[in-house]
């Protein structure tokens, strides 16, 4: 785990309060640490254009609010147009069609696969929110065991356990093939 050096994390949580000013982010602004609301209270006395968020990057604040709260890293080649180039139509685990904003558990989720690193391009992937639940933060050999059942665990068939291992596998988070 890396976490965000104390020099940093105030500069990280103004340009991400500046940012949520710009994409009109609907969250609470009085709920936000410190850094975060200067950020944003800066932005509204400055006036910057406004975006019109789409769910790209409504999802990049998303990521980078939750990567401030952890204090984990969010690496900058992480932007909305990176999740866009990432997207993909149906979840890589379960195969089902990805859905968006439906609030169920076929809707994309962006997934740290090592849950103990970086928001970084290597470790994030699309994938449904029922796989992302299932897989919490379960090892790579937790998974495979999973794979070798004979029946479904948290809404996932062995099969969609197989294929969650070789994408953690494939990322290179711990564990073996054995």
């Amino acid at each position: 785990m890396h976490s965000i050096p104390e020099v940093l994390r105030s500069e990280t949580g103004r340009s991400l309060g500046y940012d949520l000013y710009v994409y009109r982010s609907p969250l609470e602004v009085t709920r936000l640490p410190a850094t975060v609301r200067e950020g944003f209270a800066y932005a509204a006395t400055r006036r910057p254009a406004r975006a019109v968020p789409d769910r790209f990057s409504r999802k990049w604040l998303q990521l980078r609010c939750s990567a401030y709260v952890r204090n984990r890293r969010f690496d900058e080649q992480v932007t909305s147009h990176w999740l866009r180039a990432i997207d993909v139509v149906a979840c890589p685990v379960t195969g089902l069609m990805l859905t968006h904003g439906e609030l169920s558990d076929t809707d994309w989720a962006v997934c740290r696969l090592d849950p103990d690193a970086d928001y970084a391009p290597g470790n994030l992937a699309v994938m449904s929110t029922r796989a992302r639940v299932a897989r919490g933060r379960r090892s790579v050999d937790e998974v495979l065991r999973l794979a070798r059942r004979d029946t479904p665990t948290d809404g996932l068939q062995p099969a969609d356990w197989s294929r969650l291992a070789a994408l953690l596998q494939h990322a290179g988070v711990g564990g073996s093939l054995s």
